[in-house]
Protein backbone atom coordinates (compact mmCIF):
# COMPACT_ATOMS: atom_id res chain seq x y z
CA UNK A 1 0.00 0.00 0.00
CA UNK A 2 1.04 3.47 -0.94
CA UNK A 3 0.25 5.10 2.55
CA UNK A 4 2.06 2.21 4.31
CA UNK A 5 4.71 2.76 6.55
CA UNK A 6 7.43 1.74 4.55
CA UNK A 7 7.03 3.69 1.90
CA UNK A 8 9.35 6.99 2.37
CA UNK A 9 7.77 9.65 4.19
CA UNK A 10 8.33 11.80 0.78
CA UNK A 11 6.96 9.41 -1.90
CA UNK A 12 3.54 9.14 0.41
CA UNK A 13 3.27 13.08 0.41
CA UNK A 14 4.52 12.94 -3.37
CA UNK A 15 1.36 10.82 -3.82
CA UNK A 16 -0.75 13.09 -1.98
CA UNK A 17 -0.23 16.21 -4.12
CA UNK A 18 -0.19 14.11 -7.60
CA UNK A 19 -3.45 12.79 -6.89
CA UNK A 20 -4.65 16.18 -5.07
CA UNK A 21 -3.19 18.23 -8.43
CA UNK A 22 -4.78 15.72 -10.88
CA UNK A 23 -8.18 16.05 -9.70
CA UNK A 24 -8.04 19.18 -9.17
CA UNK A 25 -6.64 19.96 -12.65
CA UNK A 26 -8.99 17.54 -14.11
CA UNK A 27 -12.46 18.66 -12.66
CA UNK A 28 -11.60 22.26 -13.79
CA UNK A 29 -11.07 20.85 -17.27
CA UNK A 30 -14.13 19.02 -17.25
CA UNK A 31 -16.47 21.52 -16.58
CA UNK A 32 -14.75 24.04 -19.12
CA UNK A 33 -15.01 21.39 -21.68
CA UNK A 34 -18.39 21.09 -21.00
CA UNK A 35 -19.02 24.57 -20.86
CA UNK A 36 -17.44 25.01 -24.26
CA UNK A 37 -19.59 22.90 -25.72
CA UNK A 38 -22.85 23.97 -23.93
CA UNK A 39 -21.37 27.77 -24.75
CA UNK A 40 -20.61 27.01 -28.76
CA UNK A 41 -24.02 25.38 -29.35
CA UNK A 42 -26.06 27.96 -27.38
CA UNK A 43 -24.50 30.89 -28.87
CA UNK A 44 -23.99 29.82 -32.50
CA UNK A 45 -26.43 26.80 -32.63
CA UNK A 46 -23.70 24.93 -35.25
CA UNK A 47 -21.85 21.55 -33.78
CA UNK A 48 -18.95 22.56 -36.96
CA UNK A 49 -17.85 25.06 -34.81
CA UNK A 50 -17.46 23.47 -31.80
CA UNK A 51 -15.95 20.58 -34.03
CA UNK A 52 -13.18 22.71 -34.82
CA UNK A 53 -12.20 23.29 -31.47
CA UNK A 54 -11.96 19.39 -31.27
CA UNK A 55 -10.07 19.35 -34.50
CA UNK A 56 -7.57 22.55 -33.35
CA UNK A 57 -7.06 20.88 -30.36
CA UNK A 58 -6.05 17.59 -31.65
CA UNK A 59 -3.80 19.00 -35.08
CA UNK A 60 -1.95 21.02 -32.54
CA UNK A 61 -1.53 18.37 -30.20
CA UNK A 62 0.00 16.01 -32.83
CA UNK A 63 2.40 18.69 -33.76
CA UNK A 64 3.96 19.54 -30.98
CA UNK A 65 4.19 16.03 -29.03
CA UNK A 66 7.20 14.85 -30.81
CA UNK A 67 8.68 17.98 -29.96
CA UNK A 68 7.47 17.64 -26.21
CA UNK A 69 9.12 14.32 -26.28
CA UNK A 70 12.66 15.62 -26.81
CA UNK A 71 12.33 18.54 -24.63
CA UNK A 72 11.56 16.27 -21.55
CA UNK A 73 14.49 14.34 -22.22
CA UNK A 74 16.81 17.20 -22.68
CA UNK A 75 15.74 19.66 -20.42
CA UNK A 76 14.66 20.28 -16.77
CA UNK A 77 11.09 18.28 -16.34
CA UNK A 78 9.80 20.20 -13.33
CA UNK A 79 10.92 23.67 -14.83
CA UNK A 80 8.56 22.56 -17.68
CA UNK A 81 5.81 21.17 -15.70
CA UNK A 82 6.00 23.94 -13.50
CA UNK A 83 6.22 26.48 -16.39
CA UNK A 84 3.37 24.99 -18.20
CA UNK A 85 1.00 24.96 -15.47
CA UNK A 86 1.25 28.58 -14.25
CA UNK A 87 0.91 29.54 -18.25
CA UNK A 88 -2.51 27.73 -18.39
CA UNK A 89 -4.06 29.96 -15.54
CA UNK A 90 -2.55 33.13 -17.38
CA UNK A 91 -3.74 32.03 -20.67
CA UNK A 92 -7.50 31.52 -19.10
CA UNK A 93 -7.40 34.52 -17.33
CA UNK A 94 -6.58 36.21 -20.73
CA UNK A 95 -9.49 34.63 -21.98
CA UNK A 96 -11.78 35.71 -19.20
CA UNK A 97 -10.95 39.28 -19.58
CA UNK A 98 -11.44 39.21 -22.99
CA UNK A 99 -14.97 37.97 -22.89
CA UNK A 100 -15.83 40.18 -19.85
CA UNK A 101 -14.69 43.20 -22.42
CA UNK A 102 -15.92 41.77 -25.47
CA UNK A 103 -18.03 39.21 -24.98
CA UNK A 104 -18.26 35.77 -26.40
CA UNK A 105 -15.60 35.35 -29.38
CA UNK A 106 -15.01 32.10 -31.05
CA UNK A 107 -11.85 33.10 -32.16
CA UNK A 108 -10.75 33.85 -28.80
CA UNK A 109 -11.33 30.13 -27.76
CA UNK A 110 -9.66 28.39 -30.58
CA UNK A 111 -7.02 30.65 -29.96
CA UNK A 112 -6.76 29.67 -26.33
CA UNK A 113 -7.13 26.02 -26.82
CA UNK A 114 -3.82 25.64 -29.55
CA UNK A 115 -2.16 27.63 -26.92
CA UNK A 116 -3.24 25.13 -23.88
CA UNK A 117 -3.19 22.56 -26.25
CA UNK A 118 0.63 23.49 -26.48
CA UNK A 119 1.25 23.95 -23.30
CA UNK A 120 -0.29 20.54 -22.08
CA UNK A 121 1.67 18.91 -24.68
CA UNK A 122 4.78 19.51 -23.51
CA UNK A 123 3.69 19.61 -19.15
CA UNK A 124 2.04 15.98 -19.95
CA UNK A 125 4.40 14.04 -21.71
CA UNK A 126 7.34 15.91 -18.77
CA UNK A 127 4.73 14.62 -16.32
CA UNK A 128 4.57 11.11 -17.68
CA UNK A 129 8.29 10.81 -18.00
CA UNK A 130 8.71 11.60 -14.17
CA UNK A 131 6.32 9.01 -12.53
CA UNK A 132 9.11 6.78 -11.86
CA UNK A 133 11.53 9.67 -10.43
CA UNK A 134 8.67 10.66 -8.23
CA UNK A 135 7.75 6.90 -7.19
CA UNK A 136 9.70 4.20 -6.94
CA UNK A 137 9.01 1.48 -9.54
CA UNK A 138 7.60 -0.82 -7.92
CA UNK A 139 4.97 0.99 -6.84
CA UNK A 140 3.98 2.27 -10.34
CA UNK A 141 1.15 -0.03 -10.96
CA UNK A 142 -0.25 1.11 -7.90
CA UNK A 143 -0.07 5.12 -8.62
CA UNK A 144 -1.77 4.52 -11.79
CA UNK A 145 -4.76 2.20 -10.28
CA UNK A 146 -5.62 4.60 -7.63
CA UNK A 147 -4.66 7.86 -10.04
CA UNK A 148 -6.85 6.79 -12.20
CA UNK A 149 -9.66 5.87 -10.05
CA UNK A 150 -9.59 9.94 -8.35
CA UNK A 151 -9.50 11.03 -11.91
CA UNK A 152 -12.84 8.92 -13.45
CA UNK A 153 -14.09 10.04 -9.74
CA UNK A 154 -13.53 13.44 -10.39
CA UNK A 155 -14.90 12.65 -13.87
CA UNK A 156 -18.31 12.51 -13.00
CA UNK A 157 -18.61 15.51 -11.04
CA UNK A 158 -17.02 17.43 -13.97
CA UNK A 159 -20.41 17.20 -16.39
CA UNK A 160 -22.81 17.31 -13.15
CA UNK A 161 -21.20 21.04 -12.14
CA UNK A 162 -20.53 22.21 -15.34
CA UNK A 163 -24.03 21.58 -16.19
CA UNK A 164 -25.42 23.56 -13.07
CA UNK A 165 -22.42 26.71 -13.49
CA UNK A 166 -23.20 27.11 -16.67
CA UNK A 167 -27.35 27.49 -15.80
CA UNK A 168 -26.08 29.85 -12.82
CA UNK A 169 -23.38 32.45 -14.46
CA UNK A 170 -21.96 33.41 -17.57
CA UNK A 171 -19.15 31.22 -19.86
CA UNK A 172 -16.19 34.29 -18.58
CA UNK A 173 -17.27 33.48 -14.87
CA UNK A 174 -16.78 29.66 -15.79
CA UNK A 175 -13.37 30.15 -17.80
CA UNK A 176 -12.36 32.21 -14.31
CA UNK A 177 -13.09 29.44 -11.81
CA UNK A 178 -11.30 26.65 -14.13
CA UNK A 179 -7.80 29.50 -14.41
CA UNK A 180 -8.06 29.30 -10.51
CA UNK A 181 -8.54 25.41 -10.35
CA UNK A 182 -5.66 25.29 -12.78
CA UNK A 183 -3.54 28.13 -10.70
CA UNK A 184 -4.77 25.69 -7.02
CA UNK A 185 -2.99 22.66 -8.91
CA UNK A 186 0.16 24.62 -10.46
CA UNK A 187 0.70 25.60 -7.15
CA UNK A 188 0.67 21.83 -5.20
CA UNK A 189 3.17 20.21 -7.94
CA UNK A 190 5.50 22.94 -6.69
CA UNK A 191 6.09 21.07 -3.77
CA UNK A 192 6.56 17.89 -5.34
CA UNK A 193 9.89 16.13 -5.25
CA UNK A 194 10.74 15.63 -8.64
CA UNK A 195 14.18 14.08 -7.47
CA UNK A 196 13.09 11.21 -5.69
CA UNK A 197 14.50 8.33 -7.40
CA UNK A 198 16.17 10.13 -10.21
CA UNK A 199 19.65 8.70 -10.90
CA UNK A 200 22.17 10.42 -13.21
CA UNK A 201 23.48 7.22 -14.27
CA UNK A 202 19.68 6.62 -16.43
CA UNK A 203 21.47 9.63 -18.16
CA UNK A 204 24.90 8.43 -18.72
CA UNK A 205 24.11 7.20 -22.38
CA UNK A 206 22.47 10.77 -22.82
CA UNK A 207 25.41 12.46 -21.66
CA UNK A 208 28.04 10.96 -23.46
CA UNK A 209 26.05 12.24 -26.78
CA UNK A 210 26.91 15.37 -28.95
CA UNK A 211 24.49 18.25 -27.05
CA UNK A 212 23.45 20.24 -29.93
CA UNK A 213 20.02 21.44 -28.51
CA UNK A 214 18.00 22.03 -31.49
CA UNK A 215 20.33 21.11 -34.25
CA UNK A 216 19.76 17.36 -32.87
CA UNK A 217 16.49 17.72 -33.20
CA UNK A 218 15.82 15.13 -36.12
CA UNK A 219 18.39 13.01 -34.58
CA UNK A 220 16.24 12.83 -31.08
CA UNK A 221 12.93 12.16 -33.30
CA UNK A 222 14.56 9.20 -34.91
CA UNK A 223 15.97 7.38 -32.06
CA UNK A 224 12.57 7.88 -30.32
CA UNK A 225 11.02 6.36 -33.36
CA UNK A 226 13.24 3.88 -34.23
CA UNK A 227 12.76 2.18 -31.12
CA UNK A 228 8.92 1.79 -30.91
CA UNK A 229 9.15 0.48 -34.40
CA UNK A 230 12.34 -1.75 -34.75
CA UNK A 231 11.32 -3.24 -30.42
CA UNK A 232 10.20 -6.80 -30.76
CA UNK A 233 7.52 -5.56 -27.85
CA UNK A 234 7.15 -2.11 -28.71
CA UNK A 235 6.11 -2.62 -32.41
CA UNK A 236 3.19 -4.90 -32.11
CA UNK A 237 2.50 -2.65 -28.87
CA UNK A 238 2.15 0.09 -30.62
CA UNK A 239 0.01 -1.54 -33.41
CA UNK A 240 -2.08 -2.81 -30.66
CA UNK A 241 -2.85 0.24 -29.52
CA UNK A 242 -3.94 1.92 -32.32
CA UNK A 243 -6.41 -0.90 -32.51
CA UNK A 244 -8.00 -0.41 -29.27
CA UNK A 245 -8.41 2.97 -29.72
CA UNK A 246 -10.04 2.52 -33.05
CA UNK A 247 -12.42 0.29 -31.89
CA UNK A 248 -12.29 2.36 -28.38
CA UNK A 249 -14.08 5.25 -30.73
CA UNK A 250 -17.20 3.21 -30.88
CA UNK A 251 -17.23 3.50 -26.63
CA UNK A 252 -17.59 7.24 -27.07
CA UNK A 253 -20.59 7.23 -29.93
CA UNK A 254 -22.81 4.25 -29.27
CA UNK A 255 -24.06 5.15 -25.24
CA UNK A 256 -25.04 8.57 -26.55
CA UNK A 257 -26.38 7.09 -29.65
CA UNK A 258 -28.15 3.88 -28.18
CA UNK A 259 -29.56 5.53 -24.73
CA UNK A 260 -31.29 8.76 -26.59
CA UNK A 261 -32.29 7.69 -30.41
CA UNK A 262 -32.61 3.80 -29.86
CA UNK A 263 -34.30 3.65 -26.57
CA UNK A 264 -35.29 7.21 -26.21
CA UNK A 265 -34.31 7.44 -22.57
CA UNK A 266 -35.11 10.66 -20.90
CA UNK A 267 -31.85 12.94 -19.46
CA UNK A 268 -32.45 11.73 -15.93
CA UNK A 269 -32.07 7.83 -16.69
CA UNK A 270 -29.57 9.05 -19.07
CA UNK A 271 -27.09 11.14 -16.70
CA UNK A 272 -27.50 7.81 -14.15
CA UNK A 273 -26.46 5.53 -16.90
CA UNK A 274 -22.92 8.17 -17.84
CA UNK A 275 -22.40 7.72 -13.66
CA UNK A 276 -22.60 3.97 -13.95
CA UNK A 277 -19.96 3.94 -17.36
CA UNK A 278 -17.38 6.02 -15.11
CA UNK A 279 -17.74 4.31 -12.66
CA UNK A 280 -15.96 1.23 -14.43
CA UNK A 281 -13.38 3.36 -14.40
CA UNK A 282 -13.16 4.05 -10.77
CA UNK A 283 -13.84 0.49 -9.54
CA UNK A 284 -10.91 -1.03 -11.93
CA UNK A 285 -8.41 1.71 -10.64
CA UNK A 286 -8.88 0.99 -7.00
CA UNK A 287 -8.80 -3.22 -7.71
CA UNK A 288 -5.96 -2.31 -9.46
CA UNK A 289 -4.27 -0.14 -7.16
CA UNK A 290 -5.04 -2.95 -3.95
CA UNK A 291 -3.75 -5.97 -6.42
CA UNK A 292 -0.28 -7.95 -6.28
CA UNK A 293 2.33 -6.35 -8.46
CA UNK A 294 2.06 -8.13 -12.26
CA UNK A 295 4.78 -10.45 -13.46
CA UNK A 296 3.52 -9.83 -16.55
CA UNK A 297 1.53 -6.58 -17.48
CA UNK A 298 0.93 -7.42 -21.11
CA UNK A 299 -0.91 -10.53 -20.44
CA UNK A 300 -3.40 -8.85 -18.04
CA UNK A 301 -3.92 -6.65 -21.03
CA UNK A 302 -4.12 -8.68 -23.93
CA UNK A 303 -7.19 -10.98 -21.30
CA UNK A 304 -8.47 -7.70 -20.35
CA UNK A 305 -8.96 -6.53 -24.26
CA UNK A 306 -10.39 -9.77 -25.23
CA UNK A 307 -12.60 -9.79 -22.41
CA UNK A 308 -13.69 -5.59 -23.93
CA UNK A 309 -14.11 -7.19 -27.38
CA UNK A 310 -16.66 -9.93 -25.97
CA UNK A 311 -18.13 -6.96 -24.07
CA UNK A 312 -18.34 -4.75 -26.96
CA UNK A 313 -20.32 -7.27 -28.79
CA UNK A 314 -22.33 -7.54 -26.35
CA UNK A 315 -23.44 -3.71 -25.79
CA UNK A 316 -26.23 -3.45 -28.15
CA UNK A 317 -27.72 -6.34 -26.42
CA UNK A 318 -30.59 -4.35 -24.65
CA UNK A 319 -31.63 -2.18 -28.16
CA UNK A 320 -33.29 -6.07 -29.31
CA UNK A 321 -34.12 -7.18 -26.48
CA UNK A 322 -38.10 -6.92 -25.04
CA UNK A 323 -38.97 -6.14 -21.47
CA UNK A 324 -39.88 -3.02 -19.46
CA UNK A 325 -37.31 0.22 -19.48
CA UNK A 326 -36.18 -1.37 -15.62
CA UNK A 327 -34.91 -4.25 -16.76
CA UNK A 328 -32.87 -2.80 -19.46
CA UNK A 329 -31.66 0.18 -17.71
CA UNK A 330 -29.98 -2.20 -15.44
CA UNK A 331 -28.53 -4.08 -17.89
CA UNK A 332 -27.03 -1.76 -19.47
CA UNK A 333 -25.87 -0.33 -16.38
CA UNK A 334 -24.07 -3.70 -15.85
CA UNK A 335 -22.58 -3.89 -19.03
CA UNK A 336 -21.31 -0.26 -19.03
CA UNK A 337 -19.33 -1.28 -15.58
CA UNK A 338 -17.98 -4.25 -16.99
CA UNK A 339 -17.03 -2.76 -20.54
CA UNK A 340 -14.87 0.20 -18.81
CA UNK A 341 -13.81 -1.92 -16.17
CA UNK A 342 -12.19 -4.12 -18.71
CA UNK A 343 -10.75 -1.31 -20.54
CA UNK A 344 -8.87 0.05 -17.37
CA UNK A 345 -7.16 -3.37 -17.32
CA UNK A 346 -5.70 -2.60 -20.73
CA UNK A 347 -4.72 0.87 -20.29
CA UNK A 348 -3.10 0.86 -16.47
CA UNK A 349 -1.15 -2.51 -17.47
CA UNK A 350 -0.30 -0.99 -20.98
CA UNK A 351 0.99 2.49 -18.65
CA UNK A 352 2.88 0.31 -16.10
CA UNK A 353 4.61 -1.79 -18.55
CA UNK A 354 6.03 0.84 -20.57
CA UNK A 355 6.45 3.54 -16.76
CA UNK A 356 8.76 0.45 -16.01
CA UNK A 357 10.85 -1.09 -19.14
CA UNK A 358 11.15 2.18 -21.29
CA UNK A 359 14.88 3.53 -20.65
CA UNK A 360 14.57 6.98 -18.19
CA UNK A 361 16.77 8.98 -20.78
CA UNK A 362 14.69 8.18 -23.88
CA UNK A 363 11.36 7.70 -22.27
CA UNK A 364 9.86 11.31 -23.32
CA UNK A 365 10.15 10.29 -27.15
CA UNK A 366 9.34 7.30 -26.59
CA UNK A 367 6.07 8.03 -24.83
CA UNK A 368 5.08 11.18 -27.34
CA UNK A 369 6.06 8.34 -30.46
CA UNK A 370 2.95 6.02 -28.12
CA UNK A 371 0.94 8.94 -27.88
CA UNK A 372 0.99 9.92 -31.37
CA UNK A 373 0.31 6.73 -32.85
CA UNK A 374 -2.83 5.91 -30.53
CA UNK A 375 -4.32 9.52 -31.02
CA UNK A 376 -3.85 9.55 -34.99
CA UNK A 377 -6.17 6.93 -35.57
CA UNK A 378 -8.68 8.24 -33.08
CA UNK A 379 -10.22 10.66 -35.48
CA UNK A 380 -10.99 8.19 -38.19
CA UNK A 381 -12.30 5.75 -35.41
CA UNK A 382 -15.02 8.89 -34.44
CA UNK A 383 -16.02 9.57 -37.84
CA UNK A 384 -16.09 6.16 -39.37
CA UNK A 385 -18.50 5.03 -36.06
CA UNK A 386 -20.41 7.88 -36.37
CA UNK A 387 -21.31 7.51 -39.71
CA UNK A 388 -22.22 3.76 -39.60
CA UNK A 389 -24.27 3.93 -36.17
CA UNK A 390 -26.30 6.58 -37.89
CA UNK A 391 -27.38 3.47 -40.51
CA UNK A 392 -28.48 1.48 -37.41
CA UNK A 393 -27.12 -1.78 -37.95
CA UNK A 394 -26.07 -2.04 -34.27
CA UNK A 395 -25.43 -5.60 -34.50
CA UNK A 396 -23.42 -6.03 -37.55
CA UNK A 397 -21.28 -3.04 -36.36
CA UNK A 398 -20.57 -3.82 -32.81
CA UNK A 399 -20.21 -7.98 -33.88
CA UNK A 400 -17.42 -6.51 -36.66
CA UNK A 401 -15.50 -4.71 -34.02
CA UNK A 402 -15.39 -7.07 -31.35
CA UNK A 403 -14.41 -9.88 -33.63
CA UNK A 404 -11.99 -7.96 -34.76
CA UNK A 405 -10.54 -6.73 -31.18
CA UNK A 406 -10.13 -10.09 -30.47
CA UNK A 407 -8.23 -11.35 -33.57
CA UNK A 408 -6.15 -8.53 -33.46
CA UNK A 409 -5.20 -8.90 -29.94
CA UNK A 410 -4.24 -12.70 -30.34
CA UNK A 411 -2.47 -11.71 -33.74
CA UNK A 412 -0.27 -8.92 -32.33
CA UNK A 413 0.24 -10.14 -28.54
CA UNK A 414 1.57 -13.64 -30.23
CA UNK A 415 3.05 -15.93 -27.13
CA UNK A 416 6.87 -14.74 -28.04
CA UNK A 417 5.87 -10.97 -27.56
CA UNK A 418 4.01 -11.87 -24.55
CA UNK A 419 7.18 -14.28 -23.43
CA UNK A 420 9.60 -11.35 -23.74
CA UNK A 421 7.67 -8.41 -22.15
CA UNK A 422 7.47 -11.17 -19.08
CA UNK A 423 11.03 -11.18 -19.26
CA UNK A 424 11.55 -7.62 -19.50
CA UNK A 425 9.30 -6.91 -16.27
CA UNK A 426 11.09 -9.79 -14.60
CA UNK A 427 14.37 -7.91 -14.89
CA UNK A 428 13.06 -4.58 -14.12
CA UNK A 429 11.46 -6.22 -10.88
CA UNK A 430 15.36 -8.03 -10.36
CA UNK A 431 17.20 -4.74 -10.39
CA UNK A 432 14.14 -2.87 -8.13
CA UNK A 433 14.48 -6.07 -5.20
CA UNK A 434 18.32 -5.29 -5.43
CA UNK A 435 18.04 -1.18 -5.07
CA UNK A 436 15.76 -2.35 -2.00
CA UNK A 437 17.93 -4.67 -0.71
CA UNK A 438 21.10 -2.11 -0.83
Amino acid sequence: MLLNQEVPRDERTNFFIYIFSRVSLNIGDSIYNFAISFFILYETGSSLDFSINIVISTVVALIFLPLSGVIADMGNKRAIILIGEFIDPLILTGLFLYTYQFGFSLGAIYLTTAIMTVTSAFAMNAFQTSITELFHKSRVQKVLGYTSSFINASGMIGPVAGGMLSGLFSFEWIVLGFAFLGFISAVMDFFLKFDLYHDENDYAEQSEEDQGGFKKLRKDLKIGLDFVLNHSVFRPLILYLMVINFVGASLSILPSKMLVDALNFDSTVVGLLYTAFTSGAVIAGVVVGNMKNWKNPLLVSKRASIITGIMVTLLIIPIYMGGSDIWKILIIAILFIAVNMAVDFINIPVSTFYQQTIPQHIKGRIISMITIFSMCIMPMGTVLYGFLYDLNSYIWINLASGVGMVIATFFLFKPKVISESKRMTEAIREETEEEVGN
